[in-house]
């Protein structure tokens, strides 16, 4: 998780194998991130080499939460794998906002 200069927006990577047994450790950056007072949570998840469901609930959950505390949640425009991963989930609109 990086915290941009301005202070107010944060950048979560998550690459590699993104499965269910790491969902814990992505939802609680995430979690952190929107808590913490960020206005703006980005995603990067384009180094992804496997994505789980359960790793696109735990964004879609993010995304929840952020919207609650008023706080801009975005999955980077994704390619290749993730990017076929949401598509095929139909949750790219709703992630990364096209």
């Amino acid at each position: 998780m990086r915290r941009r200069p301005d202070g107010r927006s944060v950048l979560v990577v998550a690459g590699g194998r993104l499965e269910r047994l790491n969902r814990p450790q992505l939802a609680a950056a995430l979690h952190a991130a929107i808590t913490g007072g960020a206005a703006d949570v980005e995603v990067d998840i384009g180094r992804a080499t496997v994505i789980d469901p359960a790793i696109v609930r735990a964004l879609l959950d993010a995304r929840e939460l952020a919207a609650v505390r008023g706080c801009r949640f975005r999955v980077r425009d994704p390619t290749g794998l993730p990017a076929r991963v949401l598509e095929r989930t139909g949750t790219r609109v709703a992630l990364c906002g096209r």
